[in-house]
């Protein structure tokens, strides 16, 4: 498999763990009693930089696509990129922006982790930048974080003429999920409660459908979630719902078969901040 593109968005993750969640109006440190905070870093975050990441843990060339700001992260996130071998190179540098930063407490008591986001002043991806800076032919599968849906779909509707002047002729590929039938196979995540992401999903070869979005459609589990989504999507693309500790769920749209997954839980929780759907779409 050649090179993977992950394209989204990058923030900075400050990380807390504590004994148990602090209460209102209260000071926890790494002496106070009986809690206090037995450790602190910063975490390098957002749906697609963590994507990135997590493919090349599994070996794959992997490339992350999304806006930096010319601020005082900028570094760290290159850093912490290039320890992990996930190119950025192309990745336009905003000047005047500040990234988003997240403060997140986790709870080692409740295995709870709660999250503060303040969005910062970094713009979104732009269609523009990514026609100027990416060259189609040097990859081999585009991955979305579902999110700039404005943008995004352009870009999407750019990769879908590429395909279409690509297309196979060929007789063995007939039945074959979509995936197998493009030069250049698009999956993409959509995770939040975002009505307006919606209109990323048709361009999807392989979509992973986030619980939280599931719900807001209507499904009452997993398997409830793929039948919806198969009933909806275009023929051929490949359905995948992970629901957290009760397992996941996957189909093919308009195969009317529907396959559940029982989870396996792990003999010890290192960490609940890493996002179970993030390491679960890219192992599939």
């Amino acid at each position: 498999m050649g090179r993977v593109l992950c394209v989204g968005h990058i923030c900075v993750d400050d990380v807390y763990n504590v004994r148990k969640y602090p209460v209102e109006d209260s000071t926890v440190g790494s002496r106070t009693s009986p809690n206090r905070c037995t450790n602190q870093s910063w975490e390098r975050g957002g749906n697609a930089s963590n994507s990135a990441t997590v493919l090349a843990e599994l070996g794959n060339e992997v490339e992350y696509f999304g806006t930096l700001a010319d601020d005082n992260l900028k570094q760290f996130f290159k850093d912490d990129m290039d320890s992990y071998g996930v190119k950025y190179t192309n990745c336009p540098v905003l000047k005047n922006s500040k990234v988003g930063t997240s403060v997140v407490i986790c709870s080692e008591e409740s295995g709870t982790r709660t999250i503060i986001h303040c969005k910062g002043t970094l713009t979104e991806l732009t269609h523009g930048q990514f026609k100027e800076r990416i060259n189609l032919d040097n990859y081999s599968w585009i991955h979305f974080e579902g999110r700039n849906e404005n943008q995004i779909t352009h870009i999407l509707q750019d990769i879908q003429e590429y395909n279409i002047k690509f297309a196979s002729e060929s007789d063995s590929l007939l039945g074959q999920p979509n995936y197998k039938q493009r030069k250049l196979p698009i999956s993409i995540e959509v995770e939040k409660r975002i009505e307006s992401i919606s209109v990323l999903l048709p361009f999807a070869d392989v979509a992973f459908i986030g619980k939280d979005y599931a719900m807001m459609k209507g499904a009452r589990d997993c398997l409830h979630a793929a039948q919806i989504f198969c009933q909806q999507l275009e023929k051929g693309t490949v359905v995948i719902c992970p629901w957290g500790e009760h397992g996941a769920a996957f189909g093919i749209a308009g195969s009317h078969q529907l396959t559940k997954v029982d989870p396996h839980p792990p003999v010890k929780i290192v960490s609940s901040l890493g996002k179970q759907n993030i390491t679960f779409l890219q192992t599939f």
